[in-house]
């Protein structure tokens, strides 16, 4: 029973052509229309204009130039159909001849009749061997019934996104030029005041500055170096005044042989190391000669031979010194005390025993010796307040090299800061003169439009091949409709299928005139049917696409 009740290919075809009537209703409509559309629609004209990206520009403006390409393009194109250069242009061109249109409704159906799309391309990745979609380019695309006006108006519209793309970059470095430029003239300013304070922090803590510590160092060391050395010279020459006292106080208070013998001795060690025509060594022949002669320096007591005796010393002494020496002055002074004294009419004896040659030498290089430790004394001294002077000044150094480091590194920092500032500006500067040249932009033109002579649209073809489609499918469904609405027996089939037995006869269906007469009259209506629909229904899809 189930093999009878599933229904085969024979029993849809038979379906179908018992419905033919009801599938030739559905279908001729739709045909109908589909060939009137395609017929009746007027033929488009499309011309595009492709543009092939500089996507390392691009990418300079956002991170991820293929993912940005997209973006850039689209917002560009927004940009592009607000503008008011292009508003006038279109104007000028007038795209659709005999349409009162204001500039906004003009603006409006420009953009609806034109299309920008992405030029893609499927590339792989170097690493992982993926293929992923890169944007190249985009295209630009105005449809318009005049091949004319669709090849003017898409050379205008290049020309036009040109120009805004190159507009936008050039708002954007301009913008840039006047930012760094004050960028410049506030870190000039700030340079400038941290320069201020730093050289009246130098003029304040000139002797601080980390610059003057090394040199206050090697001042410190030198200074050391030279205390010690003047200590040194201090014990020295203490030791060579005891010695000399001592020698002097033998001398005064000995008899002249021993004055002499050691002048001799002082000769001797002399003459082994000075020539014979040396200061020192006449001054000694002078002195031995005088007391081999006489014994003793002075003849008598009498001022007049003090004097005789100074002026004799004298000469001795300044072979060996200058006349600003202490000791030549000394004796000068003797020599005026003197002679005063015997222009005052005196001429007594002297109280006390006149100096020998050699107690006067020796009494002499004792003043010097004094003289000496003095001046080395003053001289420590001097020494030991400069180094208290450079220790207090190094104690400083620390906080004033903390203070100075701090003012330095403000000025580092600011100064780099400027410099960058500087490079950034110059970089726009030149990114403002290339875009003004043309050589920054971000997309160049690889295709220009052109006047279409071939009609782009609209797809007849398509359009009578979409109506079979549709037509095909209203059959198939009124067909299955139909069948599953209607009740009635229609043969052996179904009345096996009711009553569950089988027929014994089966009675064809008659078919006279008047079934004949009856499905005439239908054909022939739905004919004129379709020759006063199909007409009247072009007509109306012409009015309408005019």
């Amino acid at each position: 029973m189930e093999s009878e009740k599933a229904l085969s290919l024979g029993d849809y075809l038979a379906a179908l052509k018992r419905r033919r009537l009801l599938a030739v209703w559905a279908a001729v409509p739709v045909i109908v229309i589909g060939l009137v559309l395609a017929l009746a629609l007027p033929d488009s004209y499309s011309a595009t204009a492709t543009f092939r990206l500089v996507t390392e520009r691009i990418a300079e403006t956002a991170n991820g130039g293929a993912e940005y390409a997209d973006q850039y393009v689209f917002s560009l194109a927004d940009k592009l159909f607000a503008s008011q250069a292009l508003e006038a242009s279109l104007k000028g061109i007038d795209p659709y001849p005999g349409d009162n249109e204001d500039a906004v409704d003009l603006l409006g159906r420009v953009r609806e009749d034109t299309t920008v799309e992405m030029v893609t391309r499927s590339v792989l990745e170097p690493g992982g061997g993926r293929g992923r979609i890169v944007n190249t380019g985009f295209s630009i695309t105005y449809e318009n019934r005049s091949p004319e006006k669709a090849g003017i108006v898409a050379t205008e519209l290049s020309r036009a996104i040109a120009e805004a793309g190159r507009e936008e970059q050039l708002t954007a470095a301009s913008s840039r030029v006047v930012f760094f430029s004050e960028e410049v003239s506030r870190a000039a300013s700030q340079i400038a005041t941290l320069e201020q304070q730093l050289a009246e922090f130098k003029s304040a803590n000139f002797e601080q500055l980390p610059e003057s510590a090394q040199a206050s160092v090697m001042t410190r060391g030198r200074l050391e170096q030279e205390l010690d050395g003047v200590e040194r010279d201090i014990r020295t020459l203490r030791q060579n005044r005891v010695f000399v006292t001592q020698q002097l106080r033998e001398a005064q208070a000995g008899p002249a042989a021993g004055n002499l013998r050691q002048l001799e001795e002082e000769y001797a060690r002399k003459s082994a190391v000075y020539a014979e025509t040396h200061p020192d060594l006449v001054a000694l022949r002078r002195q031995i000669d005088i007391l081999r002669r006489g014994g003793a320096v002075t003849t008598g007591n009498s001022l007049q031979a003090q004097v005789d005796q100074q002026k004799a010393i004298l000469v001795e002494v300044q072979q060996r010194y200058s006349e600003d020496h202490p000791d030549v002055r000394r004796i000068m002074r003797n020599i005026e005390a003197l002679e005063a004294r015997i222009a005052a009419g005196e001429s007594g004896a002297a109280s006390g025993a006149s100096d020998t040659l050699m107690s006067v030498q020796l009494q002499t290089q004792l003043n010097a010796t004094n003289t000496q430790i003095e001046g080395l004394e003053s001289r420590g001294a001097s020494l030991r307040a400069k180094l208290g002077q450079l220790e207090a000044q190094l104690g400083a150094t620390p906080e004033v090299e903390r203070e100075y480091q701090q003012i330095t590194r403000g000025l580092g920092s600011a100064r780099d800061q400027y410099n960058q500032l500087i490079a950034k500006r110059l970089d726009a500067d030149v990114d403002v003169a290339a875009i003004n040249s043309g050589a920054a932009d971000r997309f160049t033109l690889f295709t220009a439009p052109s006047t279409p002579w071939q009609p782009s649209g609209p797809p007849r073809l398509g359009i009578l091949i979409a109506s079979m489609l549709l037509a095909l499918v209203l059959v198939l469904s009124s067909v299955v409709v139909a069948e599953m609405v209607d009740s009635s027996v229609r043969g052996s089939r179904d009345i096996r299928s009711l009553l569950d037995c089988s027929p014994l006869a089966a009675v064809p269906e008659i078919r006279n005139s008047v079934v004949r007469a009856r499905r005439s009259r239908r054909i022939r209506v739905l004919a004129g049917s379709v020759l006063v629909g199909a007409p009247v229904l072009y007509l109306v899809v012409r009015l309408a696409t005019a």
